[in-house]
């Protein structure tokens, strides 16, 4: 291998001499320095390499490399240095330029440069009037081969899955040559935005064998993606074409809470499944049919219970929206919080909150139901009054959407505010179709957006 990168180097050296042998006035000069002592001038800044790009991937069709790094100041010349290998103990020649920039296409051809196969780390110093060289730049390195880049066939590109594909599977026509393939996922289609890759060895790829498919079930993305070939020598052929494609979702709603969340009092609570989440997820179908409603409740939970739990739930879920519910149990068992009587309501909403947006989960939080004005537990009000005050200011800090279930419960119950109670605190089927109403009507507003 050292011997083919020596001698593309001679080819190099040799073009190069020919072009400027007899051009006096030329300031490019062509040696080799690995006889020669340097001296290092921390005053001279080192090279910034541009182009190519790491890892940079050159087919049999591609035309010679052009080099490309930053100019810096007092520099008077440049050397580019190459290798077979990152660590330069032994570089196998480089060339003296008198600018910013080597292309390779002014020495040789590109039927010389087309059956090139090797992988090329390369490295610039820069050099002022004196003589004094600069530190080495980073090594950057490419790839040369005769591989071709595969030919994708399918997800088609535009592919749009429907939100019940548990996989999808990804296929490219065979490649000569390649003892292997290198998958690349991306986040637009410059092929700047690198979310991940793998190797593969055939030219076929089910997501199901790296991706849990619930996950890939529930989860809405669009995604680009490109495939290389690799040789038996490891050497990296060019990339596809980036293609893409989009898996649709269901969209998920958590409605994350209390003995309230979990829809107590409800004629559809002993189903396992009642309160108003199950009446939010009909109101949400009839605008699409591709949604639901999940309800994860603590019976007598407090806020700092859902602030332990919120990363754990919201993991095993993966909602696009969490409602939380949080409260009413910290005003009326104070006692019983890890600090007693300091149950830190605010600051543990706040970290719900903030847990779900680490996640990409939009929050929504709520204020509290009134309590039932002619149950046992109603001369609480005045700190139910006092806590959702400051729910708002904590929802208006940190543009939370909020529903303000205090405001709608008045509203909708008037002077008959009892009947929409179960007990003291839970409401009946009708309160429950309140809050649904008020939840719907804030996500159907912004439904374009999550």
């Amino acid at each position: 291998m050292k011997k083919i990168l020596s001698l593309i180097v001679a080819i190099l050296f040799i073009a190069f001499s020919y072009t400027y042998a007899n051009d006096k006035n030329s300031k490019n000069l062509i040696n080799e320095i690995s006889n020669q002592s340097i001296n290092i001038n921390s005053f001279i800044s080192a090279p910034k390499l541009l182009k190519p790009e790491k890892d940079s991937r050159f087919g049999i069709d591609s035309e010679p490399v052009k080099f490309l790094w930053s100019y810096v100041y007092l520099a008077n010349k440049y050397y580019i240095e190459f290798d077979l290998s990152d660590s330069f103990e032994n570089p196998v020649g480089g060339l003296f330029v008198d600018s910013n920039m080597l292309d390779l296409s002014e020495l040789i051809t590109q039927e010389q440069w087309a059956p090139i196969n090797l992988t090329i780390y390369w490295r610039v110093y820069a050099i002022d009037r004196f003589g004094d060289w600069s530190e080495p730049s980073e090594i950057f390195w490419f790839h040369k081969t005769t591989i071709e880049p595969p030919t994708l066939q399918e997800p088609i590109d535009g592919a749009i899955l429907p939100p019940d594909s548990r996989f999808v599977t990804m296929q490219w026509l065979t490649v000569p040559n390649a003892k292997y393939y290198e998958i690349q996922f991306l986040g637009d289609d410059k092929g700047k935005n690198i979310y991940g890759s793998f190797y593969w060895d055939y030219s076929r790829y089910d997501s199901w064998n790296n991706i849990d498919q619930s996950l890939f079930l529930y989860s809405y993305f669009t995604v680009y993606w490109r495939v290389s070939a690799i040789d038996e020598m490891n050497r990296k052929g060019p990339w596809s074409e980036i293609w893409q494609f989009t898996k649709l979702g269901f969209r998920r709603f958590l409605a994350y809470g209390d003995s309230i969340t979990g829809g107590y009092g409800s004629s559809s609570f002993d189903d396992g499944f009642g309160g108003y989440p199950p009446i939010l997820l009909e109101m949400l179908k009839n605008m699409d049919n591709n949604v639901t409603v999940i309800s994860d409740w603590f019976s007598g939970g407090k806020a700092e219970h859902g602030a332990w739990y919120a990363e754990d739930i919201f993991l095993e879920h993966l909602p696009s929206v969490v409602i939380i519910n949080f409260g009413i149990v910290d005003i009326v068992d104070p006692g019983n919080c890890s600090e007693p009587f300091n149950c830190k309501t605010i600051e543990n909403l706040d970290s719900i909150a903030q847990t779900a947006l680490s996640l990409n989960i939009t929050p929504i939080l709520t204020t509290l139901i009134p309590l039932n004005p002619e149950g046992e537990r109603a001369f609480l009000q005045p700190k139910v009054i006092e806590l959702n005050e400051k729910i708002r200011e904590l929802a208006q800090e940190n543009n939370y959407e909020l529903v303000d279930l205090e405001q709608i419960f008045y509203e909708e119950g008037g002077d008959n505010l009892s009947e929409l109670y179960f007990d003291w605190v839970h409401p009946n089927d009708e309160g429950y179709r309140i809050i649904a109403e008020a939840i719907y009507t804030l996500i159907r507003d912004h439904w374009g957006q999550w």
